[in-house]
């Protein structure tokens, strides 16, 4: 290993760090300085001391990845001390007992500590011991479907906060993004304060968890009217009698400001307040050498400017008093979204830190869990948020969180402040500070470990020069830590900064042009890297290695523009690995599948239908969908009119397409209907012949493998096509399928927040020439209160100041953003030169003066072009006749076996539906909907069964509710399932079965159920179904069955054959599952109203069996 010898410059601090139990520590650790290596060492100093079992040992990083090595760390250490002998004898027990409890040891990510605490004392926490931990994914699906249903269900109550909201200028789709920026932040509720700013008389001002109520001056509207008139009828009387020249640019801003104002007088209250706040004000104008006397003018201009501030106040006011509406429509919906995670016995990522934060008020409890965990050790502690911090002082401290300081050496946090970037997850450098002097005021000490073991002296001494410079803390708060000079540990000599110039003759290039020209400079770079035989530290084997693709890194801040590094890599056969980052979604043949899915779904979005038709799926022109339309035709393929199948016949295949699978959909599933999408438009095939195919056919079987985690989770197509549809504008985390593994040697291209945590030899920092963000339009402030800007009239009171504060701090995390990506290299750091103004650029820019200390230039003209790799074109041989023959027999005998074997393969365990076993006979009976108008193209049998599903439905949760709420049920279910024009039959179809007795019988039973879902095992499969409604009279239980076809009372009788293979199935069901039954099944014909029993017999449930038997083994039942 070529690396210094003799001590680290800090050893001490280490070894005090590692070895003094008596004392807590915040250890700050720079960049490359084997943080967790200390950690690791002071997990096992306590188990050597006797003072607690591994299992008492809290160790706390932030991913599973970490976690998982970290515990893998402890346990090779403990087996290298147990095999050489180095464990003293009073030592080796309870390192013995160490490695036989390091798997129950909680060594975890502290969301995974808080499930498994919070499963352990269920009713202190008062959750679900056998809850359902929601990831992601489906946190994301539940506040969908929650928002949803929320405002279906609860709407009404809030219209005001929404109407007024609109009519201000916001709309509705701006609602969905206010509460998930609330419902991300609920957890900030939770925290006591317990690191709040220190006040003056030396306590703690942060608000509680309850949410900060707005003062609200009160906005006399009239008054407001009035005042606006007399000023506007000043400025008219200025311009008539004071102004020279008609020409003057202030008598004409004066005149548009009068035209619009005249309107004014004829508007009240609420219509006044928002013609006030709507009038466009002109900024001052007028030569004053046109005014007489000259003074006047400027008169003239301060009314004007007066005017705009009285706007200014009033659209504050106004839009406070809209976020206090909201306040109360978003509060509402957090309590509905936390009911339905309890009734469903579910929780997110979030709700375990809030659960366990809550769990920790309890002193009982709080002490049980101290008693067991007797030492906290946190990594990567600038990660923590405000609520994850309140948790692990709680556990140090005790109960008197905001007043108490860790006894004896119990806590123990790692981290880099200048490495604090996860701002977006709540993650608070200022939260950092704040616990850093507690515990110092605490007898708690701070130790700085600089010894970095990663870099060459030259990258060293230009990462210290450059931010040292940059990175300073601000005369007011702690957004931005003091920089600390960290100290190479590796020898190493010359200029490994190389700041590369792209030679750009344009004065202001686009960054378009500068991506595309840096693209073509890093794959220069990279391939004469590769091609020097230049050595380099392996970060592995610590071993001086000759470069390989594996030690470059392409490090960029965000992916704007990362197909312009990829295309030169690829073309020039560069191997490479593209990891996270938020690509996979934008991809062009991920877009078109995510169009057509939500097409499938939603046969009446045209714009769905529009974008599905002209990608690559259906190739349509915008040329030919135009003439389509012109000819009379109608984007909506389930009845396109008579234009498409004559004249376009194009367009009508893919229609034909459309409507299959939208009606199989709900049958098929996320999955199989994605997947016969594919198959049908051959669009994989088609992919593979595109520019860069294998990567587009990659991934669209990620695709479809996604759609295989919604089939599992019993998610519906809808659900599927919803969530795939807005993933490219939520800017969701994936990235695309990879075309090399991991562990192959390739250039990786990664983000900042990807890299951090890692190591690479050489380091292209990329795409400086992205701009920074923009600031947000939404904060959530203190208190979980809500500031925005939304257009011209709405931006409340606070939003300014809240907003300001945000850029401060984002601006501070855009250079430790830098810091992390510069502290990845260990022997050469590429920056190439972008132009001036270029966002991330301009802030280390100033210290890459070719010559300057350990900075070398290198031009673009100085290295060999691009040569591209050379793709023969390969023509195969045309075989003989007879040996065409045998080939093709041979390709047609595997086409069969691989047919017969997937066959085989899709065809599990049977999945019989009892409804199935009657749907032939039904469906031909069934007519549509009774009084309903007339509809959509759908086939008469499909639109009844659409019908049938939507009572069932309006029927599962129709119990106790009025009739405007009942109205409203029927609108949502008959909109949802695309029978909107039935909504009206639905209700009065309902209502009269609600009423009738059966209903009324099951309302007096001592315990009912709807839709009452069982699963049943028979040879060869399940039965799988739901019973419409069962209920116990006198210890007995009856089953009733609801049916909708569209038949009168006399034609019941001949129709009740049709269902006895149903009746018989639920017969076999409540026998076998051990209900004693009444002795009758209902079924209910709902439209006339007549119930009729079928008696429950031995052979009724034997034919019910034979029934099975025959649909598991594929035969007509």
């Amino acid at each position: 290993m070529n690396v210094r010898g003799g001590e680290p410059v800090d050893r001490v601090s280490r070894e005090r760090a590692a070895r003094d139990l008596d004392r807590s520590f915040c250890v700050e650790a720079g960049a490359g300085t084997g943080k967790t290596s200390l950690l690791v060492e002071r997990f096992l100093a306590i188990v050597e001391s006797g003072r607690a079992p591994a299992e008492a040992i809290v160790a706390i990083t932030f991913t599973e990845k970490a976690a998982g090595e970290m515990k893998v760390r402890i346990r090779r250490e403990i087996e290298r001390r147990l095999a050489s002998g180095d464990a003293a004898s009073p030592a080796r027990a309870p390192l013995e007992a160490a490695l036989d409890g390091i798997e129950r040891s909680p060594v975890s990510t502290i969301h995974s500590f808080a499930a498994s605490v919070l499963r352990e004392h269920p009713v202190e926490a008062g959750i679900d011991p056998m809850f359902t931990q929601l990831d992601a994914l489906e946190g994301s699906l539940f506040f969908d479907e929650c928002w949803s249903d929320f405002l279906v269900e609860r709407a009404e109550v809030h219209a005001e906060a929404i109407r007024r909201f609109v009519s201000f200028g916001g709309s509705v789709a701006q609602l969905p993004e206010m509460a998930r920026a609330l419902y991300a932040r609920r957890g900030e509720r939770s925290c006591e304060g317990i690191f709040a700013e220190t006040s003056a008389a030396g306590g703690f001002d942060r608000p509680s968890g309850a949410r900060a109520r707005r003062e609200i001056p009160p906005l006399d509207v009239e008054e407001l009217g009035s005042a606006f008139l007399s000023r506007i009828e000043r400025l008219r009387a200025l311009a008539r009698d004071n102004c020279a020249d008609e020409g003057d640019r202030g008598f004409a801003a004066i005149e548009d400001l009068a035209r619009e104002a005249e309107r004014l007088s004829t508007f009240r209250g609420e219509d006044l307040e928002r013609a006030l706040l709507a009038l466009e004000i002109p900024k001052p104008k007028g030569n004053k050498s046109n005014w007489r006397p000259p003074g006047s003018c400027a008169e003239q201009k301060g009314i004007f400017e007066e005017l705009a501030r009285m706007q200014a106040d009033a659209r504050r006011r106004g839009s406070d008093a809209v976020a206090a509406e909201l306040d109360g429509l978003f509060d509402a919906f957090l309590l509905f979204a936390d009911e339905r995670k309890a009734e469903a016995g579910l929780l997110d990522f979030d709700d375990l830190l809030i659960r366990m934060r809550e769990l920790c008020k309890r002193p009982g409890a709080l002490e049980t869990l101290r008693r067991r965990y007797r030492f906290i050790l946190v990594d990567e502690f600038q990660d923590t948020d405000p609520l994850q911090a309140e948790i692990v002082w709680l556990l140090a401290c005790g109960p008197d969180g905001s007043g108490g300081v860790p006894e004896g050496g119990r806590l123990f946090i790692v981290g880099d402040p200048k490495q604090s970037i996860y701002r977006f997850r709540r993650a608070d450098v200022e939260t950092y500070e704040l616990v850093k002097e507690r515990l110092a005021a605490g007898g708690g000490e701070r130790i700085s470990i600089v010894q970095n073991f990663r870099s060459v002296p030259g990258i060293v001494e230009w990462v210290n020069g450059t931010f040292s410079e940059v990175m300073q803390p601000p005369a007011e708060g702690r957004y931005q830590p003091r920089y600390e000079e960290i100290r190479a540990w590796r020898p190493g000599s010359g200029a490994p900064v190389i700041v590369f110039d792209l030679e750009m003759e344009e004065e202001k290039p686009s960054s378009g042009d500068v991506r595309r020209r840096e693209g073509e400079a890093v794959a220069r770079i990279v391939r004469d890297l590769v091609a020097s035989g230049r050595e380099v530290m392996d970060p592995v084997t610590r071993r001086m290695e000759p470069l390989s693709y594996r030690h470059v890194a392409i490090v960029y801040p965000g992916t704007t523009g990362i197909d312009s590094y990829e295309d030169p890599l690829r073309a020039e056969g560069i191997p490479y690995i593209v990891e996270g980052g938020k690509l996979y979604y934008t991809r062009e043949e991920i877009r078109a599948l995510a169009a057509a899915a939500w097409a499938i779904e939603d046969p009446y979005d045209p714009l769905a239908l529009f974008g599905a038709l002209r990608s690559p799926l259906f190739g349509a022109s915008d040329e030919e969908i135009f003439l389509f339309t012109r000819a009379g035709g109608r984007l909506e393929y389930l009845d396109p009119g008579a234009a498409a199948r004559v004249e376009f016949p194009d367009l009508a295949a893919s229609f034909d397409v459309l409507r299959e699978l939208h009606l199989s959909r709900n049958e098929k599933g996320p999955s199989r209907t994605l997947l016969a999408l594919v198959n049908r438009t051959k669009f994989l095939e088609l992919s593979l012949l595109r520019p860069h195919g294998d990567q587009r056919v990659a991934n669209v079987r990620k695709a479809v493998a996604g759609a295989r985690a919604f089939d599992a989770s019993s998610g519906g197509f809808r659900r599927f096509a919803r969530w795939f549809r807005d993933q490219e504008a939520l800017a969701a985390e994936e990235s695309e399928s990879p075309m090399i593994e991991g562990d192959e040697d390739a250039v990786r291209l990664l983000t900042v927040h990807k890299a951090k945590g890692l190591q690479f030899p050489v380091v292209i920092l990329a795409n400086l020439v992205q701009a920074r963000r923009a600031g947000p339009r939404i904060v959530v402030g203190p208190g979980g209160r809500l500031a925005f800007r939304i257009g011209d009239a709405l931006e409340t009171g606070d939003f300014e100041a809240l907003a300001e504060k945000e850029s401060l701090r984002a601006k501070a995390e855009t250079v430790r953003l830098l810091y992390v990506a510069a502290t990845r290299a260990g022997d050469l750091l590429v920056i190439p030169r972008v132009p001036k103004g270029s966002g991330y650029f301009d802030i280390v820019g100033g210290n890459l003066e070719p010559g300057r200390g350990p900075v070398a230039g290198r031009r673009l003209s100085e290295m060999p072009p691009l040569r591209g790799v050379e793709r023969p074109f390969v023509r195969l041989e045309e075989p003989s006749g007879a040996e065409r023959e045998r080939h093709e027999a041979l390709r047609e005998e595997w086409r069969g076996r691989r047919l017969a074997l997937i066959e085989r393969a899709s065809r599990a365990s049977a999945f019989i539906a009892p409804s199935r076993l009657s749907h032939e006979r039904a469906a031909e009976a069934e007519g549509p909907a009774a009084g309903a108008a007339p509809g959509p193209a759908i086939e008469p049998p499909r639109r009844a069964a659409l019908f049938g599903e939507a009572f069932h439905r309006v029927m599962e949760r129709a119990e106790g509710l009025g009739a405007p709420a009942l109205l409203r049920l029927c609108a949502a279910v008959a909109s949802e399932l695309g029978v909107g024009a039935d909504a009206a039959a639905l209700e009065r179809l309902a209502s009269a079965a609600l009423d009738s007795d059966l209903m009324k019988r099951a309302a007096r039973a001592a315990r009912s159920f709807r839709e009452a879902p069982f699963i049943l095992p028979v040879p060869g499969g399940f039965v799988q179904g739901r019973i419409d409604l069962l209920f116990e009279e006198d210890g007995r239980w009856t089953a009733a069955d609801f049916k909708t076809d569209d038949i009168p009372a006399e034609a019941v009788e001949e129709r009740l054959a049709t269902y006895r293979p149903q009746a018989a199935v639920y017969a076999l069901a409540l026998e076998r599952l051990g209900f004693q039954t009444s002795g009758e099944l209902v079924l209910f014909f709902v439209r006339p109203l007549v119930a009729r029993s079928v008696p429950v017999t031995e052979a009724l449930v034997a034919e019910a069996e034979t029934l099975i038997r025959e649909a598991a083994a594929g035969r007509a039942p």
